[in-house]
């Protein structure tokens, strides 16, 4: 009898332990652990993202949908759809990045969220999404600043149309992930020193003509074209691999 009630003992001492090791996370647990800024990684690309999760709100059960905002880290973050969702004791976050680029990752026991990045256009990539403090993101984005090129400011002999395109801009064509363009200098016939691509240093020069600047921005010898509109560029792009317009945003 002994052994019985030793055996029934240790039986729901397990059972109680598998549950507890199974119980879903109170909506507050979620939000203590979650919403914070997280650095986002992605193989094989220098730049890195920056997800803020402000909010944590549940849906039923095992989903939990995520108020957050997510974009370049040296640049601006918006609104995405976001959710956690908890099965047993695996959590994974599901994200839709503005242009549509899918982001999948789990959640491991250091806290880290590891998985994919699939863009657009189907190609997928592994990623990392790191928890950071407000001092952590601070320090990131003033390195980050440092390596802003240097920006001279045009001579007032500059024409005010020309002028006008210097700084730093960022957009992104519709089904791709944001692009920058770096306006370095313009000169009084209004030749701009430009860059392309994300942390490109590799300068090049581009007349800006009837207040367009164009240049080749495509390994497929495509043209964008950059039209400035208030705080705006308004871009569009030509090639042999289709057409393309979007909206730049100045943000240096």
């Amino acid at each position: 009898m002994h052994g019985v009630l030793v055996k029934i003992a240790v039986a729901a001492f397990m059972s109680w332990g598998f549950a507890v090791a199974y119980a879903q996370p109170s909506l507050t647990q979620l939000k203590t652990e979650l919403v914070s800024a997280w650095l986002v990684t992605v193989d094989g690309e220098e730049r890195t993202r920056t997800l803020k999760i402000t909010g944590v709100e549940q849906k039923d059960s095992a989903i939990f949908p995520l108020e957050a905002i997510y974009g370049w880290t040296d640049g601006n973050q918006t609104p995405v759809r976001a959710e956690i969702s908890q099965t047993g004791q695996e959590r994974m976050l599901l994200l839709t990045t503005q242009p549509g680029s899918k982001i999948a990752a789990t959640q491991k026991p250091d806290g880290n969220f590891i998985g994919t990045f699939t863009s657009t256009s189907g190609q997928t990539k592994g990623l990392k999404i790191e928890r950071l403090s407000e001092s952590e993101l601070t320090k990131i984005k003033s390195q980050l600043n440092a390596a802003v090129p240097a920006i001279d400011i045009p001579a007032a002999s500059v024409p005010a149309s020309c002028a006008a395109f210097i700084g730093g801009w960022t957009g992104a064509w519709p089904g791709y992930d944001p692009n920058w363009l770096w306006v370095v200098a313009i000169d009084n016939e209004c030749t701009a020193k430009y860059s392309w691509r994300p942390r490109s240093r590799n300068f090049r020069s581009a007349k800006i003509e009837k207040g367009i600047l164009s240049f080749p921005c495509s390994t497929s010898g495509g043209t964008c074209f950059f039209e400035h509109h208030g705080d705006e560029l308004w871009g569009r792009y030509s090639g042999s691999d289709g057409t393309n317009t979007s909206v730049f945003k100045k943000v240096h």
